[in-house]
């Protein structure tokens, strides 16, 4: 789906506007309510970071095309939030496709809501405060009011920010795209185009990141490379891009005979960028892998200490993706028609009319490196050592961020070209 949207008319929309931000270069401070006690908050987080990935990572899969020569990038938390936000006034069958979709099994939304805000709190404590920011946005139109219990529990859950808007305006979409660009700063300035006069609401969320990896890769190493893209093509392009180096460091580090893995903490600690190469033998694997299946090669427990080199691009790249198609896949089909459910939001019939989903992503020397000071495991005692490896980006690769404690994903992409 392209950026800008133009739509036909419809009786009562309902759009939804969605961006990821994540800058490799970086909220809100909260902290659980005196009533929560510790192990309920962690149980809670545990829960909603579960259903963030297993979600974002059933989207992927049917995203991800390996023909495909565009980037395939999304954030599983911003439309996870999105989605929540939404699924709050959802009823009957609209809303047991959510639920299904979401993964939420028994759970009733208010259980759902309660533990996304506490994730929420989770992600955004502390020094994460300074380095990364989502926000949620509402806007109404003065013919379809909002239900008092429904924006109250989006402000109070999700902090929404509500405000009413004339879409019959021509100019609508700008205060909207102005709202973007601020919380986005200014990397995503162009989210939406003209809007049809009949536009009920827009549910809107921007997720921004900006870090330094512990270390820094040296600029003095970075020198021109090779990178040959993805996609189906006739021709073998090879494309120059910047290769950034490090070499003789010590990294958490996976090998199996389809691919290596290395996880790149941010400085802090508290975020991490995990780099996933597959050989180029393993087009049939990388093809193979399921929501599952990616759950096992990110997971932690399965690196080690180990002293190599790595060649890394510089990324600057921008994404849009269709998104109604891989939904209504994962279950979420009735919302999309003039069947939906969502007399719990507004008055008046609404249903999804799209869903936009943008992001930018930036990586460079200041981005990213993994200290051995910081390195969560060593060796195990009695192995020998390992021998150092020496892993080369320089082929299509995954590329994931998430959050260290809660294992959250806030971003995974197929990465086919790194400058695109």
């Amino acid at each position: 789906m392209k950026a800008r949207c133009h739509r036909h008319s419809r009786r009562a929309p309902l759009l939804f506007a969605l961006a990821s931000v994540l800058l490799a270069l970086a909220a809100v401070i909260d902290t659980a309510s005196a009533d929560e006690t510790m192990s309920a908050a962690q149980s809670r987080t545990r829960d909603a970071a579960a259903e963030v990935n297993g979600f974002g990572l059933r989207l992927f899969t049917r995203l991800y095309d390996p023909d495909r020569v565009a980037n395939t990038v999304i954030s599983p938390l911003s439309l996870t939030l999105a989605l929540h936000l939404a699924a709050t006034g959802a009823g009957g069958k609209t809303w047991m496709e959510f639920r299904q979709a979401l993964d939420l099994g028994a759970k009733p939304m208010s259980a759902a809501s309660a533990d996304m805000s506490a994730l929420m709190r989770e992600l955004l404590t502390g020094e994460a405060a300074r380095s990364f920011r989502v926000a949620n946005g509402l806007w109404v139109s003065p013919a379809a009011p909002l239900r008092d219990g429904f924006a109250k529990g989006a402000r109070a859950a999700f902090e929404t920010e509500i405000a009413s808007l004339d879409f019959t305006s021509p100019q609508s979409f700008r205060v909207i795209n102005r709202w973007f660009a601020a919380r986005t700063q200014g990397l995503i300035p162009d989210m939406l185009g003209p809007l049809p006069a009949d536009t009920r609401l827009v549910l809107a969320n921007a997720l921004y990141f900006r870090g330094r990896w512990q270390n820094p890769f040296a600029a003095a190493l970075t020198a021109p490379g090779v990178f040959v893209p993805g996609g189906l093509s006739d021709i073998v392009v090879m494309r120059q891009v910047p290769m950034m180096e490090a070499r003789e460091r010590a990294f958490l580090y996976r090998e199996t005979e389809n691919f290596q893995a290395v996880r790149l903490p941010f400085a802090g600690g508290r975020f991490e960028a995990v780099i996933v190469l597959p050989n180029h033998r393993a087009a049939d694997w990388v093809k193979a892998q399921g929501a599952a299946a990616w759950q096992e090669v990110l997971d932690p427990a399965r690196f080690d200490e180990r002293s190599g080199d790595l060649l890394l691009p510089r990324l600057a790249i921008a994404a849009a993706q269709e998104l109604q198609p891989a939904l209504e896949s994962v279950g979420l089909r009735i919302a999309f028609t003039h069947d939906a459910d969502f007399r719990g939001l507004a008055e008046g019939p609404l249903w999804l009319d799209q869903l936009v989903h943008q992001t930018v992503l930036k990586l460079d020397e200041e981005g990213a490196e993994a200290a051995a000071a910081t390195i969560a495991s060593g060796a195990r005692f009695g192995d020998e050592p390992a021998k150092p490896f020496r892993m080369v980006v320089d082929h299509p690769f995954l590329l994931a961020l998430r959050h260290v404690a809660s294992g959250t994903l806030v971003l995974v992409g197929w990465i086919n070209d790194p400058l695109r």
